[in-house]
């Protein structure tokens, strides 16, 4: 059989997985998944809504999942995806792959930093605390509002213990990461300060 894989872009095989993935725990709609995503794993993997329906018609093509219209008493009738035996299949193939390569990193904020050496000192200070400020709201979301987000779909789904320890695993690693990113500007700030005043 054809790896399904290569039958779809490169930018949409990991939103594909991760579709896979959250409706292998329930059929969703699409607004479902996008709310799931936007409060479980949104910090390393986002999407839109346009790029989840889009995705999910693929998927359908492919037959990876199957969809069905329900209709709903005091709202609007919304389309319902279900995952097909061939995507349960393709999912714990992909699960069971190895990664033997470090994913590419691109952080916008390290290549503007890199060239601060060309840049006004006020403008990189000023800069620096408003990276300082987003980087501490996020921090404050991880460590406060995601583990609420988290405990909310497991009472609602048939959740295993061993989901709940690898969501919290990506979730600290956001929150370790937040910490990570707070304390190098904090050193920023302290060593621009320094050399400001020397």
């Amino acid at each position: 059989m054809t790896r399904t894989t290569d039958k779809f872009p490169k930018a949409n095989a990991m939103l594909k997985y991760a579709l896979l993935g959250l409706l292998n725990y329930a059929p969703m709609s699409g607004y479902d998944l996008e709310q799931f995503i936007n409060h479980s794993i949104t910090h390393f993997w986002h999407a839109k809504l346009s790029q989840i329906y889009r995705t999910l018609k693929q998927m359908e093509a492919e037959g990876l999942v199957t969809s069905e219209m329900q209709e709903q008493e005091q709202h609007r009738s919304k389309r319902v995806y279900t995952i097909t035996q061939m995507g349960a299949d393709d999912l714990q193939r992909w699960l069971k792959e190895y990664s033997t390569e470090l994913d590419d990193l691109k952080l916008p904020f390290l290549l503007r930093t890199f060239f601060y050496g060309q840049a006004p000192a006020e403008q990189i200070q000023t800069q620096m605390r408003l990276w300082h400020d987003l980087h501490t709201r996020q921090l404050d979301l991880y460590r406060h509002i995601t583990p609420s987000s988290l405990s909310k779909f497991v009472q609602e789904m048939e959740i295993t213990p061993d989901d709940q320890f690898f969501w919290e695993a990506t979730r600290r690693f956001g929150e370790m990461y937040e910490a990570m990113c707070v304390q190098w500007l904090d050193e920023m700030m302290a060593e621009l300060a320094k050399r400001r005043d020397s």
